[in-house]
């Protein structure tokens, strides 16, 4: 397990980020290929926030036997009662809390589903070999009744408003830290 430090000075470090352009599509479902390393380990930070009702996540048809898994990081905004992993093939439900043993299969994952936390760590392998196609599915409801008392609607403002610009506060005071 790396140090705190460690991950804080890899987080920092902006050699170890690139970009990638969301397309705006008529049908979002028709993704495009991102290739990644295998063998490597990446956290996929969504600028916004991965909030999503589902994604699916495909193992290249190029996959070797002897390439070695590849770890996946993803963070989300969204508040989720549980985010379901689903093999595609089979429409069997992959358990949560599995990404801990080794040899690592397709699929394998742990939530982190904490206010402080909201992350989603999976697996990419060729183990099962059958398993070629894994879907993501963020539930906000299991029971289709949630508890909706705590939920404030706060007004989007039309135009962006800046922190830095005393307008945008209605005191006409940009706040301070401790405010």
């Amino acid at each position: 397990m790396e140090s705190a430090q460690t991950l804080d000075a890899f987080l920092e470090d902006l050699n170890n980020y690139s970009f990638i352009f969301w397309k705006e599509k008529l049908k979002p479902s028709n993704g495009w290929a991102v290739p990644f390393v295998t063998n490597h380990r990446y956290r996929v930070h969504f600028e916004r926030g991965l909030d999503f009702n589902k994604m699916k996540v495909e193992r290249s048809e190029r996959w070797q036997e002897t390439d070695l898994p590849m770890f996946f990081s993803l963070n989300f905004t969204d508040s989720r009662e549980a985010v379901n992993f689903t093999d595609l093939n089979t429409n069997e439900q992959i358990m949560n809390d599995t990404m801990v043993t080794d040899p690592f299969e397709f699929g394998q994952n742990r939530v982190l589903n904490d206010t402080a936390t909201r992350q989603i760590d999976f697996v990419v392998s060729g183990l099962p070999a059958e398993r070629n196609s894994i879907q993501m599915r963020g539930l906000r409801c299991l029971t289709g009744t949630c508890n909706l008392v705590n939920i404030i609607d706060v007004p989007i403002p039309t135009e962006t408003a800046f922190w830095s610009n005393p307008s945008t506060w209605k005191s006409g005071v940009v706040p301070v830290e401790g405010d």
